[in-house]
């Protein structure tokens, strides 16, 4: 009887002397951790927009409001709000059709969210 071992996670691979690299399947990386789209080096890279704070002012995060008290904000993106400087009701009622637009490239999430869930009038209502 002779002593075979089935493959597990846990046993050494055989590689076989022609292997044929060509055929792997290889994953795409598409997002970081924090969920931003990574580029590959096949698509041409432009700078990110800039977001106006001119229009709708400028807020830090010891100012901070609960975001996600306004429908269509969970977690996810009060975090991605919270990191490109959005951190108050104030500041997204007062966003502009273009600050709309600069904010939905930035945080690379649900595009036309803004306008079907109407933050801007949420956040008015909200805001002290």
């Amino acid at each position: 009887m002779t002593n075979t071992k089935a493959n597990s996670t846990f046993s050494t691979p055989k590689v076989s002397d022609d292997s044929n690299t060509d055929n792997e399947i290889k994953a795409i990386k598409t997002r970081d951790h924090g969920g931003v789209a990574v580029t590959n080096g096949n698509e041409e890279t432009k700078d990110p927009p800039k977001l106006n704070f001119d229009s709708f002012g400028k807020a830090d995060a010891s100012e901070k409001d609960d975001l996600k008290l306004i429908s269509g904000i969970g977690p996810f993106i009060e975090e991605k709000l919270n990191g490109i400087g959005i951190y108050t009701f104030d500041q997204i009622s007062r966003f502009t059709k273009e600050d709309i637009d600069t904010v939905t490239a930035l945080i690379k999430f649900f595009p036309g969210r803004i306008e079907r869930d109407n933050w801007t009038k949420q956040a008015s209502k909200l805001k002290k």
